[in-house]
């Protein structure tokens, strides 16, 4: 599994120019499945929409452009998860610290929550993973 701690500023080979990319953030669904990933090619230019599959075509570019408004980021707004409330049918009430994905960035598996500085110190932090359904923020997430 990978974080997105990890990914966050890694270079990564986009498919189709063969150019490396540093990730910026990623897009997904309510369901965990990765539709692409906010990146550029140089510290100084702007980011930019990678749809999930490699595709790079400006017709795919447009559609992505416009479809991304109901997807979830990691810490970018408006539609993001790092620090939101969660809550769980166990009635867990934490905040997000992390994101886990699977080793080809395709979906979400789980996802890193803290209830503080004291409890994660006596208990450790808490993963929530894709087959127990949650909350952030009053939306379903996880299979819902």
């Amino acid at each position: 599994m990978r974080t997105f701690s990890v990914i966050t500023g890694s270079r990564f080979k986009d498919k189709n120019t063969g150019l490396s990319v540093i990730v910026k953030d990623v897009f997904f669904d309510c369901n965990g499945k990765v539709h692409g990933f906010l990146a550029k090619r140089h510290q100084w230019t702007r980011c930019r929409f990678y749809p999930a599959g490699g595709s790079d075509s400006d017709t795919e570019q447009r559609s992505h452009d416009a479809a991304v408004n109901h997807l979830w980021t990691v810490c970018h707004k408006p539609r993001h998860v790092l620090g939101q409330s969660v809550t769980n049918q166990f009635d867990l009430d934490a905040l997000i610290t992390d994101v886990y994905f699977t080793d080809d960035l395709d979906r979400i598996v789980a996802v890193e929550t803290t209830e503080g500085f004291f409890s994660d110190m006596r208990h450790g932090r808490t993963a929530l993973y894709e087959n127990a359904p949650c909350e952030i923020n009053g939306e379903s997430f996880f299979g819902q």
